[in-house]
């Protein structure tokens, strides 16, 4: 047995022995469903409250009164229902916004029924398109790696903004570097990379209209201590031979 101290295993799967192997393999899942649900939520309000210009201004003392949003009535794409997913939504429907998912198979369970529309996998493009914020959460996978592409990038509105917490390799980093730059979409927050820490010649950095964090979304102060006990419960199930907590698909690599 293998207990992963992350939610995402898709570092220990990319070993393909350890993947065929008969070794059970556990995570994390469900213990950053609120602090990543906030933080999601968070972004949201430095965009529409235009935070970054507050803190501009306060830098270079000065006081320019300029008009704000709200996120009510706003269109929310989340990209992978999950736990994390879930969690995004309620945030959001306590907001008064509108939540539309797509998730890896047609049928969205929806429990909470807090989703306004749910849509199949192979709408991604018009999930895109409808969204004023689209929320990046599906876990890194063989068939998700890559997925929002230039392509997909490029269905966007322009006043739309990607936050994605879940892995960088799942955006083309590169693709949206250059969204962002030539206004093809209003901004991003990326608390994930391809490579992490953020290479300092990353043109990420440069960028105004992205709001970065170093992976950290999930990692609330007692992270490690709840990680230690949830390892201790699955090892007395082992031991006793008894059903493990969190056990992890190896074929659909979560």
């Amino acid at each position: 047995m293998v207990q992963s101290y992350l939610t995402g295993v898709d570092r220990l799967l990319a070993s393909r022995e350890f993947a065929a192997s008969p070794i059970l393999v556990t995570n994390m899942s469900g213990f950053h469903d609120t602090a990543v649900a906030e933080y999601v939520i968070g972004t949201m309000l430095m965009f529409v409250k235009e935070t970054p210009r507050c803190f501009l201004q306060k830098q270079t003392h000065r006081c320019e009164w300029f008009p704000i949003e709200t996120l009510a009535s706003r269109k929310v794409g989340i990209v992978g229902y999950g736990r994390i997913g879930r969690a995004v939504c309620r945030l959001c429907e306590a907001c008064d916004m509108y939540v539309a998912a797509i998730d890896r198979v047609d049928h969205v369970d929806d429990p909470d029924r807090c989703l306004d529309r749910t849509l199949p996998k192979d709408q991604l493009g018009d999930l895109l398109s409808m969204s004023d914020f689209v929320v990046v959460c599906v876990p890194l996978t063989n068939e998700t790696r890559g997925m929002i592409g230039k392509d997909q990038i490029a269905l966007m509105q322009p006043h739309s903004r990607l936050i994605v917490v879940s892995r960088g390799n799942i955006v083309d980093e590169a693709a949206l570097a250059d969204a962002l730059e030539s206004g093809a979409i209003a901004g991003t927050a990326l608390d994930v990379f391809a490579e992490e820490p953020l290479p300092a010649d990353s043109p990420l950095w440069r960028i105004d209209n992205l709001l970065f964090s170093p992976h950290n979304s999930g990692d609330v102060k007692d992270y490690d201590a709840r990680a230690t006990e949830l390892f201790c419960r699955n090892l007395r199930r082992y031991i006793r031979g008894e059903p493990l907590e969190n056990v992890v698909d190896k074929v659909w690599g979560f």
